[in-house]
């Protein structure tokens, strides 16, 4: 019920979140077990990646001034914290 209370962008955003990350659940899922090369790793990485960016996007749409506090630095905001993280994956 409270996802009706966001606009349109905001749904939008939280879905393809969703999605991404059942998407990102299989693959690790897929290579518990498996021989861990550097394909598996690329794969993961640029999955994670995706993530980090559509959840960012999210809360620009839910959050925008929401700040997240890293240990041992000053409050930044998330979407700084997420796009930063995203561009290592």
């Amino acid at each position: 019920m409270e996802l009706l209370a966001l606009d349109q962008l905001a749904n939008d955003a939280l879905a393809t979140l969703r999605s991404d990350l059942a998407t990102t659940r299989s693959l690790m899922d897929q290579y518990v077990g498996a021989t861990f090369c550097s394909l598996t790793a690329t794969s993961l990485s640029t999955s994670l990646g995706q993530c980090m960016r559509v959840l960012s996007k999210a809360f620009i749409h839910i959050a925008p001034d929401r700040k997240f506090q890293l240990s041992g630095q000053k409050p930044e905001l998330a979407t700084s914290i997420l796009n930063r993280a995203a561009q290592f994956h």
